[in-house]
């Protein structure tokens, strides 16, 4: 009798658990046109297919994080960088009124893109290999 509680109560924990854990494809990756990042959230693209896309919109900032900054005097620009989408954008303050760019060492670059009442930043560019850099106006992040 025992025996069968303990077998029904792991079971029910195994069964709880798997609906509640967010589902992987295994298929995730390069091809996928997805990227799964370390803390389980998927992003609506990945690589190339990111560029000149929002990073908010496409879950590319759940794992990002500011690799380089500058204080323009009275923002601070960030150059941001997500892991698993493998882009960069810049982002600031929301009040900053000025230009923004993000911009890679070929000149590619992008500009502003969307806000939500924090920051306001650029579009992504794919640059897992190449250096990029945060502008805004006449301040610039180092290179990174």
């Amino acid at each position: 009798m025992k025996r069968s509680f303990v077998v029904l109560v792991t079971a029910a924990l195994f069964a709880v658990t798997a609906f509640l854990l967010p589902s992987t494809p295994a298929s995730a990756g390069p091809g996928s046109g997805s990227a799964v990042s370390g803390i389980g959230i998927q992003a609506g693209c990945y690589g190339d297919y990111c560029s000149g896309k929002d990073p908010e919109a496409m879950g590319c900032s759940a794992d990002a994080y500011t690799v380089t900054s500058a204080w323009t005097g009275s923002y601070t620009v960030e150059l941001r960088w997500s892991p698993s989408c493998k882009t960069n954008w810049a982002r600031i303050g929301a009040g900053y009124g000025g230009s923004l760019w993000v911009v890679q060492t070929t000149g590619y670059k992008q500009s502003s893109s969307g806000s939500n009442g924090s920051f306001r930043w650029t579009a992504m560019i794919y640059s897992p290999s190449l250096l990029c850099r945060g502008e805004a106006g006449s301040t610039y992040t180092s290179w990174a």
